[in-house]
């Protein structure tokens, strides 16, 4: 890991440290020490602070950060993904459904995400074929206030937060004030662990900020 990824990758876990680097009132050579120690003594703190001085952060919009410190989590596991060509969907494949699902259709293809145990039905019922399939996937359902998803950078946040991390989101879909993150099952202990403490560290510190100014 070089300074600059080490640096991003604390920073998305502790979004008001970068809060504090825009606004000049950091303290950097704290930051850089933190930088070390998740490098697992890599780098130097050198490196770290003239990686800093090159960094360019701008401004963290603080309405992002009280919806991200006062969304919740929610863990679907045991789903499955297909995709089959839109001309062959029919609603017929839904009527026996039950469970979660959800379907997202575009211009050429139709994807499910439901159940495993679900899968077969739909399977049958697939006059062309499958296009694809996966299993062993989890859904992780993050679910803000209202208007969360008409506020620029709030599914950023969560989707920046992944990538710095090497987590690999299958997909992404939304539904008026909850986002969903298709992971395989084995990567959803690193991607609660990540998203929850980074909102239980915005709730710490907004509340710490909050008491301070009343």
């Amino acid at each position: 890991m070089n300074a600059r990824n080490a640096v991003k990758k604390l920073l998305v876990t502790d979004p008001c440290m970068k809060v504090a680097l825009a606004r000049g009132y950091a303290n950097a050579s704290e930051i850089a020490r933190r930088a070390v120690s998740l490098s697992e003594g890599d780098l130097s703190q050198y490196a770290v602070l003239s990686a800093l001085k090159r960094m360019n952060f701008g401004p963290v919009d603080q309405r992002v950060l009280g919806m991200v410190a006062s969304s919740t989590i929610d863990i679907r596991t045991g789903l499955a993904k297909l995709s089959i060509r839109s001309e062959d969907f029919d609603e017929g494949m839904l009527q026996e459904q039950g469970g979660f699902m959800t379907v997202t259709k575009g211009l050429d293809t139709t994807t499910f995400l439901l159940e495993e145990k679900q899968v077969e039905i739909i399977v049958r019922t697939v006059r062309g074929g499958v296009l694809e399939r996966k299993d062993s996937l989890a859904a992780m359902i993050i679910r803000g206030p209202l208007d969360t998803l008409n506020t620029p950078g709030y599914l950023a946040f969560f989707a920046e937060l992944l990538a710095s991390s090497s987590v690999n989101v299958e997909d992404i879909a939304s539904s008026y004030y909850d986002v969903m993150f298709v992971l395989s099952e084995d990567q959803i202990p690193q991607a609660f662990s990540l998203v929850n403490e980074a909102i239980d560290s915005l709730r710490r510190q907004l509340g710490a900020r909050n008491r301070s100014t009343s």
